[in-house]
């Protein structure tokens, strides 16, 4: 890649020291809970691998890179305006926000599914403390905020009956970014303690050729993004610059999104897009153990590329949101390193174009339906693209990357300037 002066492409909102936390917190709190048992239960387990790792990359945000001060927070510390008015119609409206998200649990028969039951728990525990909590935390950023009528005000205004002074499209905004975190957190931190429970139960004296160690890695990718997964839904404050400035607008952006999650995804891969039915790399390469190794190490470099990605994003990490425009790691190569490399180790893995029965017609019918899937996160990609360009910073960095990114060669194929970024 050319080199090309940093001023060039718009500052990352996070840097390499963030990424380096979270990865140092998570293996040392895993190795922690792995070795000396601390905990009882994996729920206090879990919070305290995650809650370790959400004090060091704050530590990180706040200590190294100043997080506080950007003007993207919103805050203005120097003119503070103390309104109990204001304050306490925002507090209630961050209860009506719990209530309604509460009774959509409730409602929603999938919320008494196992995976979800740990997360059910721990909030029913801890919502009277959150909820004492917010207070002053509201009181407080309401104080300093350069625009205090947000989100939380118009649903505040709501639960007032206080109509007339409601903006529909914010208090919508607030509910889509509260919808989002009240669909993922749970989901997210079920399969975390699935996870954790599977970590602590593994036999690490058991990795000793390269068929354990492909597993033992593979594993554990998923398991740190997770971890970046959890955090980033559970950390939005405004103070901090996590804050969800906005979220998706349009239906297409929801659906392409939610297609790739439980429960909606199990019923589509199971009845529409089931490309995995026929065998995998490993049967292939079984009886060429160079060939294993080299395609083995392939899968493992695309998920570590897919690692790096999720890691840039410290407490930022959420689909559908607009939190702050990334620009450093992976993303310096191109726009999407996480969809990009996870879509090709799943090409890698299943091999869909060398079927086990050696039908022509299986591998075409396997190649589509795969097909299917990596188009499913190309719209992901697009729609995703034109939610952030609203922001003229990511609009600076596509075009950064659109000239000097890994894949700037491919629009200019003759029929493929389809695929490049438009404003």
């Amino acid at each position: 890649m050319p080199d090309v002066d940093a001023e060039q492409i718009p500052k990352s909102v996070t840097s390499a020291g963030v990424a380096w936390a979270s990865v140092v917190s998570f293996t040392t709190t895993c190795a922690i809970v792995y070795l000396y048992r601390p905990f009882d239960h994996i729920v206090p387990s879990a919070l305290f691998v995650l809650g370790s790792m959400v004090v060091t990359i704050f530590a990180v945000d706040v200590l190294v890179y100043k997080v506080h001060r950007r003007a993207s927070t919103g805050m203005d510390y120097a003119r503070p305006d103390l309104s109990l008015r204001r304050g306490l119609t925002k507090v209630l409206g961050l209860y009506a926000t719990f209530g309604i998200i509460a009774l959509l649990y409730a409602i929603f028969p999938v919320y008494q599914n196992d995976n979800y039951q740990q997360f059910i728990s721990l909030a029913q525990r801890l919502i009277l403390p959150v909820a004492i909590l917010a207070l002053p935390y509201i009181l407080i950023v309401d104080m300093y905020q350069k625009s205090p009528k947000d989100g939380y005000w118009h649903i505040g205004q709501i639960v007032t009956l206080n109509w007339g002074q409601v903006d529909r499209a914010v208090a919508w905004g607030h509910m889509r970014g509260w919808i989002i975190k009240g669909f993922f957190l749970p989901l997210m931190f079920g399969y975390f303690c699935g996870s954790l429970d599977t970590f602590m139960r593994y036999d690490f004296n058991a990795v000793e050729d390269f068929v354990a160690l492909y597993g033992c890695l593979y594993t554990l990718a998923f398991f740190y993004d997770l971890s970046i997964a959890t955090i980033g839904y559970a950390t939005t404050f405004r103070p901090l610059d996590t804050h969800i400035r906005s979220a998706e607008p349009t239906a297409l952006g929801w659906i392409v999104c939610l297609m790739c999650y439980a429960p909606i995804w199990d019923f589509v891969s199971g009845s529409y897009l089931n490309y995995d039915t026929d065998w995998q790399w490993g049967a292939w390469l079984w009886d060429d153990p160079v060939l294993y190794r080299v395609w083995g190490m392939l899968i493992l470099m695309c998920l570590s590329v897919y690692i790096y990605a999720s890691a840039q994003f410290g407490c930022r990490f959420s689909n559908l949101t607009h939190r702050g425009i990334i620009t450093s790691g992976p993303y310096r190569w191109t726009k999407h390193p996480a969809y990009v490399f996870k879509n090709i180790s799943w090409w890698l893995i299943s091999i869909p174009f060398i079927p086990g029965d050696g039908a022509p017609e299986t591998a075409i019918r396997n190649c589509l339906l795969l097909a299917c899937v990596s188009g499913i996160y190309f719209l992901r990609a697009k729609t995703e693209e034109r939610h952030l360009s609203q922001d003229p910073d990511y609009v600076a960095y596509a075009r950064w990357i659109e000239k000097y990114g890994i894949f700037s060669w491919v629009p200019r194929i003759p029929y493929m300037g389809w695929v490049g970024y438009k404003v």
